[in-house]
């Protein structure tokens, strides 16, 4: 096998696998689109969903790109706590805030909120932070974000 043959071959397969993971995203994100909208139709009278008391037909991609102003950085972390595994750092919650709304928040407001949310019973710490190593929080349970609305 000649160098160029080798080069050819590589760069083929270098194609297919961009290709594929491409299509693998694509599909991620119909399949959480999929599942926003099962939620959506679930609970219709969400306040994320509300347009004069009926469900709103679309998000529109207006709304998805707006500026927060206050008490909305509560309402993106919570929703982002949907989408979050049994134990998470304040770095993944930033992560699926940004993967969600298409905003970059501060991490120390974010990291901010957390620690209001373990104050109020919503979030546990699992793990404290130190040094480099990130604190590790924990969600208890839905009711007692259902108090703080």
């Amino acid at each position: 096998m000649k160098k160029s043959d080798c080069n050819q071959l590589k760069k083929q397969v270098q194609e297919r696998y961009e290709r594929a993971i491409a299509e693998a995203e694509r599909q991620r994100q119909e399949g959480l689109k999929s599942i926003d909208e099962v939620y959506r139709l679930c609970h219709p009278s969400h306040k994320k969903y509300k347009n004069n008391g009926h469900a709103s037909e679309t998000t529109n991609a207006a709304d998805q790109s707006r500026s927060y102003g206050y008490g909305d950085l509560k309402d993106a972390v919570l929703e982002a706590l949907d989408y979050m595994p049994p134990e998470f750092t304040c770095k993944s919650v930033l992560k699926e805030m940004k993967r969600m709304k298409g905003i970059e928040f501060r991490y120390s407001s974010v990291g901010n909120r957390l620690k209001r949310l373990v104050k109020d019973g919503v979030l546990e710490i699992v793990r404290k932070g130190q040094g480099k190593a990130p604190t590790l929080f924990k969600r208890l349970t839905k009711e007692n974000e259902e108090k703080l609305e």
